[in-house]
């Protein structure tokens, strides 16, 4: 689990993007409600959105985004993202929509965002709830969108299982590039810990982790952790069925 930025008793700090002002304006008054949560910063549209996220330089707790902001943003910009992801490690995103497909919603948890709602629920209670339930280094999401959710992932992960029974044997050779140091990084990895996790575990620098994925990704191809882990997990099971059947 990420570190947290606060400590107990501190207010959680936020920022919104969101370009409908009526909603804006509601959403004002249900969080000014709150004792606990301090409102920072709001702007209405993409480059105020960018503007903010590359200047900032106080702490930020959480990120409450229209999901229509974060899709222009990363049309147009990846790096404003990726430049959140380094500087404020510990912030946590929350995206507000009118509507989700099943696809938006897998893409933007494999992105590493927390929360998802949908606008038609703004009572009080649904929103203080769920700002302190990211806050705390938990995931939310409506009940109308955990269904969908489930039913992507077990998707997924059954297209999935089929990769990892049958790895190419030119995956298998891109495993053989990677350093002692590389393969134990990448067994953490699989095992789904957080960079400052792994940097714990094996008392190396958040920044040598980084190194050290990008350098994995780039010696086997993968895109990302997801990528990563399968031809990792694969590989492993292979190499297990292999012993086996050898004894």
């Amino acid at each position: 689990m990420e570190k947290e930025q606060r400590v107990e008793g501190d207010k959680i700090k936020i920022v919104i993007f969101d370009e409908d002002t009526p909603f804006v304006h509601k959403l004002k008054e249900v969080i000014q409600a709150a004792p606990d949560i301090e409102i920072i910063d709001v702007r209405r549209n993409m480059e105020s959105a960018k503007e903010f996220l590359l200047g900032v330089q106080a702490p930020i707790n959480l990120i409450l985004v229209s999901f229509n902001i974060l899709k222009e943003v990363v049309a147009s910009d990846m790096g404003t993202l990726l430049k959140l992801k380094t500087t404020l490690p510990g912030t946590r995103v929350v995206v507000m929509g009118e509507r989700y497909a099943e696809e938006e919603i897998f893409r933007m948890v494999e992105e590493g965002i927390k929360g998802f709602f949908v606008k038609g629920d703004i009572s009080s209670d649904f929103i203080i709830k769920c700002i302190r339930v990211v806050a705390a280094g938990q995931i939310w999401m409506d009940s109308n969108l955990v269904s969908r959710v489930f039913e992507e992932f077990s998707r997924y992960y059954s297209e999935a299982e089929g990769k990892l029974r049958a790895p190419s044997p030119e995956e298998t050779d891109r495993l053989a590039l990677l350093t002692k140091r590389e393969m134990e990084l990448l067994e953490l990895v699989s095992m789904s810990l957080k960079n400052d996790e792994i940097a714990n575990r094996l008392f190396i620098s958040t920044k040598t982790v980084k190194t050290h994925i990008r350098n994995i990704f780039e010696k086997l191809g993968s895109r990302n952790r997801v990528d990563a882990t399968l031809l990792y997990i694969g590989a492993s099971k292979r190499q297990a069925h292999g012993a086996a059947a050898g004894n």
